[in-house]
């Protein structure tokens, strides 16, 4: 076990709780899929997570309700145009666990498996992606994160706005939010991709996330 210290603890962690990496460890070595692990001092869930990741069934068994709702609510994560994780990093430290993230550069994609080894990353171009059989693998996800490319926005970029096909890929994103609806989602970006073409790409994103049902909710954070 692992002691978390008390800065750690709002974000839902267990005082002594077991490292995810090294419980997955473990339930790869001693257990195949579809087999039933059981955790008679569940906690807040590290092997659940670890079973959901690795395709086991769980049963846990934790005395402490509330360190039992923590472990039963924990939300589902995908994270798109993920980097080497750093937003990944954040949502696990929230008590999220990130079941696959989308990286187009190979080189990236393997630091985001050295930062994330639990998760299943997709090291493919994102617009030739199917996603309903990522959905086969991954049925439900309660948040979809992720930051498409900045630098046709960037103050230091070239900005060619509406002819830079980089800008446009906020469309991808569109495309699993309607596939697998989740219940909240990020997309992350620099500030000028508020303002860009007389905002022209805040609008369009925003218009296609309110015919999908979503009310959005954008601004700059300091």
């Amino acid at each position: 076990s692992a002691t978390i210290n008390n800065s750690e603890r709002k974000f839902g962690k267990h005082p002594t709780q077991k490292p995810l990496q090294v419980m997955c460890h473990f339930i790869d070595l001693l257990s195949n899929e579809d087999d039933v692990v059981l955790d008679p001092f569940m906690g807040s869930g590290s092997a659940g997570v670890g079973c959901k990741l690795l395709k086991r069934k769980f049963v846990g068994i934790e005395l402490s309700e509330e360190y039992y709702n923590i472990a039963k609510n924990k939300m589902i994560v995908a994270d798109l145009f993920a980097g080497v994780g750093g937003l990944s990093q954040g949502f696990i430290k929230a008590g999220c666990k990130v079941a696959f993230a989308v990286e187009f550069d190979p080189e990236i994609a393997e630091s985001y498996k050295k930062n994330h080894p639990t998760t299943e990353v997709f090291a493919e171009d994102i617009t030739q992606l199917n996603i309903s059989k990522i959905k086969e693998r991954h049925p439900q996800i309660d948040i979809i994160m992720g930051g498409p490319p900045c630098q046709g926005f960037s103050q230091k970029g070239k900005r060619l706005s509406l002819n830079d096909p980089r800008n446009f890929l906020f469309k991808q994103f569109v495309r699993f939010v309607a596939e697998f609806k989740p219940k909240y989602f990020v997309l992350e970006n620099v500030p000028n991709i508020i303002t860009t073409s007389n905002g022209y790409f805040k609008d369009q994103i925003i218009s296609e996330f309110n015919k999908l049902g979503y009310e959005v909710c954008c601004g700059v954070l300091h």
